[in-house]
Order: structure tokens, then sequence, then C-alpha cells
């Protein structure tokens, strides 16, 4: 662009480039059978009345009651 008269053109560009790509990783591995533990959860939010927990792990949202011993309010 121009900068004087504001007109455009077309610079004609073109490079031969070789880029290295970091580690695959994709690490599959044999799941147990039955309920699977998720060992992170992510936005853990607690109910207005404290009853129930709402989080999402593994891609999923999920709520579970809370035990009325551990209840803050």
């Amino acid at each position: 662009m121009n900068l004087d008269s504001g007109a455009e053109s077309v610079i004609r560009f073109s490079a031969e480039v070789s880029q290295d790509l970091g580690p695959k990783l994709d690490f599959p591995q044999k799941v147990e059978q039955g309920p699977v533990k998720a060992r992170l959860i992510h936005d853990p939010a607690e109910s207005p009345d404290g009853k129930k927990l709402a989080f999402s792990a593994m891609t999923h949202l999920y709520t579970l009651d809370i035990p009325a011993e551990s209840r803050s309010v």
C-alpha cells in the first residue's frame, strides 16, 4: 500500500519452508473396564442452596450431591 496515495498493489512472494513439528502427543492406553475416575475437574461451582456441586471433567458436565455434613451453607 502506498501511504501517500492509498493505492494497493500485490507483491508476489514465495518461499520454501521446512518447519519441524513437536512430538506426537497421542498415547493410546488400555482403559480398565468399569467406572472411570476423573483426577482433574474444572470450574467447580456450588449450587445456591449448597446441596449440589456442578463441574466439568473429560469434556462432560456433571453434578453431584454434597453430603449434608460437608455443606458450607
